[in-house]
């Protein structure tokens, strides 16, 4: 779990090999600058607190793009830096992502396909959320594949 979605969650897939399209990786944006690694069977882990930033670097680094040289100071600088400027807590995980293996169904209004768990009841039809009026996006008139035949259109 990651509690930032700033480039923190970046570092934690990376270094861990978590992700969360297999759900292993949880981006909840609390702001802060906190991890919690734990065990998915046990559910105990620790969560890693940044308490503050040890150098003006670092804080440069939190809130905008470093330069080259300035990465590789930021490097070294992060490779030796000292417990006080984090708390580590033991603490146990209460909610744990699973992975979804449901049936994938299509929506009943707009046709697309989606994971049935997901769906929402609307006047008696399985829709998706989009149709249940929870869209996050606006649809534009136009179709960008409307009348595109991707065999004629490969050659």
């Amino acid at each position: 779990m990651v509690e930032t979605a700033l480039c923190l969650a970046d570092g934690v897939q990376a270094s861990t090999g978590c992700t969360p399209g297999h759900r292993s990786l949880r981006i909840e944006d609390f702001g802060k600058l906190a991890v919690c690694l734990a065990r998915s069977d046990t559910k105990v882990g620790v969560r890693i607190i940044l308490k503050r930033a040890p150098s003006q670097l670092v804080d440069d680094w939190m809130m905008r793009k470093l330069g080259h040289e300035e990465e590789k100071e930021l490097t070294k600088e992060l490779l030796h830096l000292e417990d006080v400027v984090f708390r580590i807590e033991e603490v146990t995980v209460e909610q744990f992502s699973e992975f979804d293996e449901g049936k994938i169904i299509k929506c009943e209004e707009c046709g697309e396909l989606f994971l049935e768990s997901k769906a929402v009841r609307k006047q008696g039809k399985a829709v998706c959320k989009a149709c249940s009026g929870l869209r996050y996006y606006t649809p534009c008139r136009v179709s960008l594949t409307e009348g595109v035949n991707p065999r004629r259109d490969l050659k």
